[in-house]
C-alpha cells in the first residue's frame, strides 16, 4: 500500500497507483478507482468508481459511482450511482439514482442529520440539492 502527503499541490494517479492519499488544504487531486482521499480546506478532489473521499469543508468533489464521501461544511458534491455522501452545512450536492445523500447541522448545541435516497420521495438523480430550513431542497 502506497501512502503519499502533500501540501497545496495537484495530484494526479495514474493506474490506481495510490491506494491511500493524505493531503493538505488547497490542493488538486485525480485519482482513478477504488481509492482514498483524505483532504483538509479547500481541495478539488476528481475520482473514479468506488473510491471514498474524506474533506474537513470547502471541498470540490467529483466522483464516479459508489463512491463513499463525508465531506465538511461549505462543499460541493457531484457523485454518481449507488453512493454514500454525508456532508456538512451551506453545501451542495448532486448525485446519482440510489445514492444516499446525508446533511448534518447543528440545532444549538446538539448535532442533527436529514437524509435523502435519490429516486426516492421525489428526489430526482443527478439534481442539486442543498438543506433549507432543515429540509432537503431543489436549488437547480
Amino acid at each position: 500500500m502506497a501512502i503519499r502527503n502533500a501540501i497545496t499541490t495537484a495530484i494526479t494517479v495514474r493506474y490506481n497507483a495510490v491506494e491511500q492519499l493524505h493531503v493538505g488544504s488547497h490542493s488538486q487531486v485525480r485519482a482513478g478507482d477504488s481509492s482514498t482521499i483524505t483532504a483538509l480546506d479547500s481541495c478539488m478532489i476528481r475520482m473514479g468508481n468506488h473510491g471514498t473521499v474524506i474533506c474537513r469543508e470547502h471541498c470540490k468533489i467529483n466522483t464516479d459511482d459508489f463512491a463513499s464521501i463525508d465531506a465538511g461544511c461549505y462543499s460541493v458534491v457531484t457523485a454518481g450511482e449507488d453512493s454514500s455522501i454525508i456532508v456538512g452545512e451551506n453545501s451542495v450536492v448532486s448525485a446519482g439514482i440510489g445514492s444516499s445523500i446525508t446533511f448534518r447541522f447543528w440545532l444549538g448545541d446538539i448535532e442533527d442529520s436529514v437524509t435523502a435516497i435519490v429516486g426516492e420521495k421525489g428526489v430526482r438523480p443527478n439534481v442539486t440539492y442543498s438543506l433549507k430550513n432543515g429540509r432537503v431542497t431543489c436549488i437547480q
